[in-house]
């Protein structure tokens, strides 16, 4: 039950990293490439992140759009940020519904997503890919 609790906890970071990213600022989600590789810079350096690492992790984003390689990149500067969170295990699916819900709660985060064609259940999937792979790095 406690482990359950902890991998609440860092699936709730990972989304709460986004929504204060995108929801507590008038920072829209990106709609270029180049906008958004000026984002993920900047949330690198302000995580102390290495902003090399954060670039190719916005490069190697399995998706097309640039919002959603933004949301994948955000998980990884996240899961670098704070290892701790990569010791609790979770299933993928498990993960993608906490983060979705927690994107959920967030109305600003929700209008900014849908300004972008997006959906939570999307940005919760980035979110959890890219810390995965932030993990596994």
């Amino acid at each position: 039950m406690v482990e359950y609790a902890m991998v609440t906890a860092a699936v709730a970071l990972l989304a709460v990293s986004l929504v204060g990213t995108v929801g507590n600022t008038t920072t829209e989600l990106p709609r270029s490439a180049t906008a958004a590789i000026q984002l993920v810079t900047a949330n690198a350096h302000a995580k102390k992140v290495s902003i090399a690492g954060a670039r190719g992790a916005y490069a190697k984003a399995p998706y097309a759009k640039p919002a959603l390689k933004y949301v994948y990149a955000v998980g990884w500067i996240t899961g670098m940020n704070d290892r701790a969170s990569c010791f609790y295990t979770v299933t993928a699916s498990d993960a993608v519904r906490q983060a979705t819900g927690e994107l959920q709660h967030n109305p600003k985060v929700v209008a900014k997503l849908r300004r972008r064609g997006l959906t939570a259940r999307q940005a919760g999937t980035a979110l959890v890919k890219g810390i995965g792979v932030a993990c596994n790095d």
